[in-house]
């Protein structure tokens, strides 16, 4: 960790938040609520609120600290899946369970692009793309964690689904350890300037990029949380009715060296060229997992997973790259929000096409979605490999 030249403390909590919204995220898939539209709007709760903490607490870190945004989104997401677990064993509620899930979307959503620019602002231009991509490889390190806890809390101990929601409201613990952590060095020297930039120039300044990382943002949600959170129903309806999870463990197994294969990438060719490969292949082994006509459903899964979370990686490295010190963590914060507009859609969208057009048609909607952003990224990127951040 020394070599990315941040405190090994920034790291440390930058990964363990990070593998925490990860589980936080995805405890309401393993919750795996029923494939109809009751089933779609309470999976549409997290990304409404990952839409909204994205935008608020992104505007919030450029105004008043990345540090204080951190503890926020923390302090929801920890919460909120507390009283899931406990709220829900005493009251079985609908509206109670998509209010909390919308709570927790609310922290993780703004987490998100908090912590990766304030691991960015940390690190060496010589490795920060790789430094974002490890922070970016979390997420399957929590993903497997709650692959791993719903085994255990589901097939072992035998308890109610409701338990799941616990793993998530361990990151409690991480909320006084972040209040001593000091604030970014780029954000600092950005406050003593006294320089204020106008969030206007996100879009004046940096029209042609906006442009880009939104088309990107939008599809690459669209795609992960429409495969992800009904990836147990489409394996059941592939015809996999028994082991789903231990399924779904191996594919977040997968997920390790898609990053660590971007990481390495987008240091050697550069940010745009591995953002063009991992979203063509994401789309093309997305449509075989719906079509198996070469490789089985399961080999295609694995495979979709690893382009597709190495995407995800090189994404978060590339977007904090564009924009400069004032303005950073809004854009990323409105980059974000387009996504969860994404992934709001894909949410429900199989509830409404799995009985009309069927789950096959479904999938490829989700494959033509990741082969959009590769020509885009590669007509109006710009390559930002080792460029001094402003």
């Amino acid at each position: 960790m020394r070599s990315f030249g941040a405190p090994r403390s920034v790291l440390a909590l930058s990964f363990i938040s990070w593998a925490f919204i990860a589980i936080a995220v995805l405890s309401i898939s393993f919750a795996n609520p029923p494939a109809n539209l009751i089933g779609g709007l309470l999976r549409f709760s997290v990304p409404a609120g990952m839409f909204f903490g994205a935008l608020m607490l992104g505007m919030l870190a450029d105004k008043h600290g990345r540090k204080l945004a951190w503890l926020i989104s923390v302090s929801f997401f920890s919460v909120a899946s507390l009283l899931c677990c406990i709220g829900m064993l005493c009251i079985e509620s609908n509206i109670l369970f998509a209010a909390l899930c919308f709570l927790i979307g609310f922290g993780c959503g703004g987490g998100l692009p908090v912590i990766s620019s304030f691991l960015a602002e940390h690190v060496k231009p010589s490795v920060r793309g790789s430094a974002i991509v490890v922070l970016e490889s979390f997420w399957a390190i929590g993903t497997i964690a709650i692959a791993l806890s719903t085994l255990l809390i589901r097939e072992v101990l035998l308890l109610p689904w409701q338990y799941v929601f616990v793993p998530a409201s361990i990151a409690i613990l991480l909320i006084p350890v972040i209040a001593k952590v000091g604030e970014s060095p780029l954000y600092r020297k950005y406050v003593s300037e006294k320089k204020r930039i106008p969030l206007s120039e996100i879009f004046k300044r940096f029209t042609r990029v906006t442009v880009m990382l939104w088309i990107s943002w939008f599809m690459i949600a669209f795609h992960y949380y429409g495969i992800f959170l009904w990836l147990p129903k489409f394996l059941q309806l592939q015809g996999f009715l028994q082991r789903t999870f231990t399924y779904i463990f191996i594919m977040a197994l997968a997920q390790l060296p898609g990053y660590y294969s971007a990481a390495y990438l987008v240091e050697k060719i550069g940010r745009k060229l591995t953002l063009t490969i991992y979203f063509t292949l994401t789309g093309v082994f997305t449509f075989l997992f719906a079509y198996p006509t070469v490789i089985d459903p399961v080999t295609s899964a694995i495979l979709l997973s690893f382009f597709s979370l190495g995407c995800w990686g090189a994404i978060y490295a590339y977007t904090p790259e564009l924009y400069p010190t004032g303005v950073r963590v809004s854009a990323f914060g409105y980059a974000s929000s387009v996504a969860r507009i994404g992934a709001l859609i894909a949410t429900i969208l199989p509830a409404l096409t799995i009985s009309s057009i069927g789950y096959k048609p479904t999938i490829a909607i989700y494959a033509i979605a990741m082969i959009i952003p590769a020509p885009v990224i590669y007509a109006l990127g710009r390559e930002t490999k080792g460029i001094e951040l402003e």
